[in-house]
């Protein structure tokens, strides 16, 4: 036998042998030859394999076998799973990659985070989990590992692993602690490396995760003000906020409301997040050419009783709207503004005939969320005088008359809340009904200031004045609210 030959032999590794460079599955293994990807060859019945071809195929590979044999994801693996379990599939390159990605999801959801933020750093990738509203770091990945975690990722959501350098997005089903959940996975190319984020959706969402109409927050004289506007048997209904401020949340449960037996409730979302038993509810598409506006017009044919749009940005489906709410429906629907006022010159800018929302418009509902005081580490606060005097001079000319002494709260910090002082979200509402003197200045475009003058008159609140009372009542503390409101104090 000649040198060349027994070198050539030498070179030829066994199937285990293979499978224990790469890193992968025995039944990956058997995917990547039966399509072609890996190269082998049958010698004795039995798969031999170059090491050539081995290197070749990590070069050109998705980046989790590349990471086969990177110390830093063993010490990760120990961090996010003290105790991983045993067996040939978590030995795997492949498996421990799926092993971190979903110890990071089951954090975010113990965590009741609303998204995941895997951002690419100078010293490695920043997870960051979005909660309450807020950011929060929580662990700093060595960067290798990013690139075979993005990639998990896209294969999960069906993603051209091999592209990295544009923006990609998909939909990820996945289940986790007993419940289905939808994982929007957005990727986006940074500096030679991918950012990544997760946000959590559940489908179909249980009842637990429903806001009733009562259950909203809304102070009793707002709540008695709405319902009014929902026992009308036609008409607009606009709920309105900047992206996260809940105001879908605040849409499905006054949709909830009204579905009955009795009525046929219709609904066109871009993603339906919340089931309502009873109504009928369809996701737009625009890639798929379904846009809201071809809902809206096909729900005609349908004969609702009550129409219900999320997320409403465009003319033709604002005036699908009120020729609906015109002709005898009761039309619910959220749109991007900050204000009563803000959304009324929205729909100016539009060129909505301001006689034709007047005259449909029952009533705006505007919000915003922000965070609540820890119940569990509830103290006593002592804000600056000069802030306290600010707040107040706000909430006056916001429509509410802050009392002389309060006992203003804060938290302390603790373990439920990991030290931030604030568990959870409150919403801060500026309801406003479209009547008298308000529907008379929407007919003849007057400005905002004129608007919001005229609600305050009427006894609506704005977001900052709702934010002082719930401060007062010691729902959320002054600072938070300064912070969080920090936009709208343009007074």
């Amino acid at each position: 036998m000649s040198e060349s030959t027994v070198e050539k032999e030498a070179e030829m590794l066994s199937a285990e042998a293979a499978r224990q460079i790469l890193g992968i599955s025995r039944t990956t293994m058997h995917r990547l030859l039966t399509g072609g990807e890996l190269h082998g060859s049958k010698v004795g019945g039995q798969w031999r394999f170059r090491r050539a071809d081995l290197d070749a195929y990590v070069e050109r590979a998705p980046h989790d076998i590349a990471a086969a044999a990177l110390p830093a994801l063993e010490a990760e693996i120990r961090w996010w799973i003290p105790a991983p379990e045993s067996g040939d599939e978590a030995a795997t390159s492949e498996a421990k990659i799926g092993a971190l990605a979903e110890a990071i999801l089951s954090l975010a959801l113990r965590r009741e985070a609303s998204d995941i933020h895997i951002e690419p750093r100078a010293d490695g990738a920043l997870i960051r989990l979005r909660d309450d509203g807020v950011l929060d770091d929580v662990r700093t990945l060595p960067l290798p590992l990013l690139a075979p975690l993005v990639a998990h990722f896209k294969k999960l959501g069906a993603l051209n692993v091999a592209e990295t350098r544009a923006p990609q997005h998909g939909w990820v089903s996945v289940p986790l602690a007993g419940r289905k959940w939808s994982l929007a996975v957005a990727t986006l190319p940074v500096g030679g490396n991918e950012a990544l984020t997760i946000g959590f959706q559940s489908r179909p969402s249980p009842a637990s995760l429903r806001v009733g109409f009562a259950d909203l927050g809304l102070p009793a004289e707002a709540l008695e003000r709405v319902g009014e506007w929902l026992e009308q048997p036609h008409g607009l209904i606009l709920v309105v906020g900047p992206e996260g401020s809940g105001k879908n949340t605040t849409l499905t449960a006054l949709m909830e409301q009204l579905t009955t037996p009795e009525r046929k409730v219709m609904a066109v979302e871009e993603e339906t997040v919340v089931v309502v038993p009873g109504a009928v509810q369809v996701e737009a598409n625009n890639t798929t050419g379904l846009s809201m506006a071809q809902v809206l017009r096909a729900f005609m044919r349908h004969d609702p009783d009550i129409i219900v749009a999320g997320a409403v940005s465009e003319r033709e489906g604002v005036e699908l709207l009120l020729r609906s709410a015109h002709n005898g429906h009761l039309v619910l629907a959220a749109m991007d503004a900050a204000s009563f006022s803000d959304v009324i010159a929205k729909l100016d800018e539009m060129e909505i005939e301001p006689f034709v929302l007047s005259s449909a418009l029952l009533g705006v509902v505007a919000q915003r969320l922000v965070r609540r005081v820890c119940r569990d580490c509830t103290v006593d606060d002592a804000p600056d005088a000069a802030l306290v005097e600010r707040a107040r001079a706000l909430a006056s000319a916001g429509g509410y008359e802050m009392p002389e002494k309060v006992s203003w709260k804060r938290g302390a910090g603790c373990a439920k809340c990991r030290g931030t002082g604030a568990r959870g979200r409150i919403a801060l509402y500026e309801v406003v009904s479209n009547a008298g003197e308000i529907a008379a200045a929407i007919t003849r475009r007057a400005p905002k200031d004129e608007l919001e003058t005229l609600a305050r008159a009427a006894g609506s609140l704005d977001v900052f004045a709702a934010g002082v009372r719930a401060a007062v009542e010691g729902q959320t503390s002054l600072s938070t609210l300064f912070v969080s409101l920090a936009d709208t104090l343009r007074r």
